[in-house]
């Protein structure tokens, strides 16, 4: 008896009663979803899939359209891919290649703002959390939203409101870059500067890419309204003869009051090579690089000069002279200084944003002092963010110079500051496969160097 009770005991099922009253529970042979065949052992479980991100991580942005537009490539963006879609030179666009442009440009736009909020989502918590980062991810959720969830354009009405989309985008994301140069002054101790770099690197990059789909479709929407073009020889904001000379006597120009108002005085600018050189592309970009450059030299030169021989003195100053010349392939401009030259010490850093010795001081008081043990030396501590619009049109980044003691401002804007000066340039000369570089002869002066492709048509 005491056999059966027991083998019925081993029989009885999972939470079955005993005689006794007490529920008795077995856990072998296992319960049946365990046994099943289906179902092995050495195997663990499929987990479930991960949820999709929320829109409080995604700064607001559609979780599912996000993802969506993350798993699509953006198109390569060359000057030749836009300029066939405007048309001829100095004519307004077909409709048919405004529609054309406008569908590009509502495919491509959405994904590269897609990217530009998931790059937004990489940064440390503490760094995504500042005020200022996150606003500028907040306008970029808040854009693609806009954008993503538009239909196909297939009518000149329904550009006219997709342009209307795109100029308050535009409008917007206007003062992104002093926003954000605010925000990562604030988080430079959360994040190496490497890294910081690293990442504004590919911001500022993308942003450059996304205003010029942006800006070019406005422009060419604008010319099929009106009738005309900006220029006889502009395909949007695209000019296939942009002349050199004039560019750079406009930036010296404006560059020379900026350095006169703020210093005092200011150097002459002498203009040598062949100045009927013509280049096919966006003169923003390269007036942009000549200001900020033609302000390291021309305040180092004077900083220099009223250092070495005082404000009473006679001695003329020395001239800033840029050189041009032009290639089958390329356009190259040399601006050759006597501003000191480069500090050794601060030489591998005047490509990092936020690096600047504007408002420093060496020992004999003087900021940017060229003398043997002064750390501070050097024309090319003076970089800033941006300005204010200068000549050709750029775009008008903020000075910040309202923000306090930061940088050599004057009624007219700022001569020096933030630090983004020079990197913000390399991109934009790169941006057109360009390219920047920076010889100093340290204790003289320096020498930069810049190239831009002559004819983009002309090439693969």
């Amino acid at each position: 008896m005491m056999i059966g009770r027991t083998v019925a005991r081993r029989a009885a099922p999972l939470g079955a009663t005993t005689a006794r009253g007490q529920r008795h529970y077995s856990f072998y042979p296992p319960p049946e979803p365990f046994s099943s065949q289906s179902t092995r052992a050495s195997e663990p479980p499929t987990p479930p899939p991960p949820p999709p991100p929320s829109s409080l991580s995604t700064f607001g942005a559609s979780p599912q359209l996000l993802s969506k537009f993350l798993a699509r490539n953006p198109t390569g963006l060359t000057l030749r891919s836009l300029l066939s879609l405007g048309g001829e030179p100095g004519s307004p666009p077909p409709t048919e290649k405004l529609l054309r442009s406008a569908r590009f440009t509502a495919h491509e736009l959405p994904i590269r703002l897609a990217r530009r909020v998931d790059q937004y989502r990489s940064l440390p918590f503490i760094v995504g959390s500042n005020p200022y980062i996150a606003k500028i991810a907040r306008l970029y959720a808040s854009s693609f939203d806009s954008l993503a969830s538009l239909g196909e354009i297939t009518s000149t009405a329904e550009n006219e409101e997709f342009t209307r989309k795109l100029e308050e985008m535009v409008a917007l994301h206007s003062e992104n870059v002093p926003t954000l140069s605010r925000g990562f002054i604030e988080c430079q101790k959360y994040m190496p500067s490497a890294a910081i770099t690293h990442f504004l690197d590919g911001a500022i990059h993308s942003r450059i890419g996304i205003r010029l789909i942006a800006e070019q479709h406005l422009a060419l929407t604008h010319a099929h309204a009106t009738g005309s073009s900006t220029n006889a020889h502009s395909v949007g904001i695209i000019d296939t003869q942009v002349n050199a000379a004039d560019l750079i006597d406009a930036c010296a120009a404006f560059v020379g009051d900026l350095c006169e108002s703020t210093l005092g005085i200011k150097p002459a600018m002498v203009l040598e090579g062949d100045r009927s050189a013509t280049f096919v592309g966006v003169s923003s970009h390269l007036s942009y690089c000549m200001t900020e450059l033609l302000k390291n030299s021309y305040r180092a030169t004077v900083e220099r000069h009223l250092r070495l021989y005082g404000s009473s003195s006679d001695r003329p100053l020395p001239p800033i002279t840029i050189s041009l010349a032009l290639s089958p392939t390329h356009l190259s401009i040399r601006i050759r200084d006597q501003g000191g030259g480069i500090h050794p010490r601060n030489l591998p850093h005047i490509f990092n944003y936020t690096f600047t010795t504007a408002g420093s001081s060496g020992e004999d008081g003087e900021a940017g002092g060229m003398k043997e043990d002064d750390d501070e030396g050097g024309p090319y501590a003076m970089q800033q963010v941006g300005g204010v619009v200068g000549p050709g049109g750029q775009e008008g980044l903020g000075a910040l110079s309202s923000g306090g003691d930061v940088g050599l401002s004057s009624g007219m804007g700022t001569l020096a500051g933030l630090g983004y000066g020079l990197p913000m340039s390399r991109i934009y000369a790169e941006h057109g496969r360009g390219s920047l570089d920076i010889v100093s002869l340290y204790g003289h002066g320096c020498d930069t160097f810049i190239k831009v492709r002559a004819n983009p048509l002309d090439q693969q």
